[in-house]
């Protein structure tokens, strides 16, 4: 199916006007926010984890924590969007 349209600026406007489409925009600050956190929580384990013994099973909360710092900064990328270089 192939759909063709002949005034795409007023097509355009149009779907803006209604709310079917929205411009993306990418807060920078909230990414550089986002990306201290994780940062922050990164160090904090480290700090917490230099006392805990090889056998310990408290081994599982650092190994959670570190993934959640992970997964974390991985959304942060998906919400740069090309603006990463921007950002600084």
């Amino acid at each position: 199916m192939k759909l063709t349209i002949d005034n795409l600026e007023k097509t355009y406007r149009l779907c803006m006007s209604m709310g079917s489409i929205r411009e993306k925009s990418v807060d920078i600050e909230l990414i550089k926010s986002l990306k201290i956190v994780a940062e922050k929580g990164v160090e904090f384990i480290n700090s917490k984890s230099r006392d805990i013994p090889k056998d310990s099973t408290d081994w599982t909360f650092v190994f959670r924590d570190y993934y959640e710092s992970f997964a974390s900064n991985t959304r942060n990328l998906n919400l740069t969007g090309n603006s990463w270089k921007q950002s600084g």
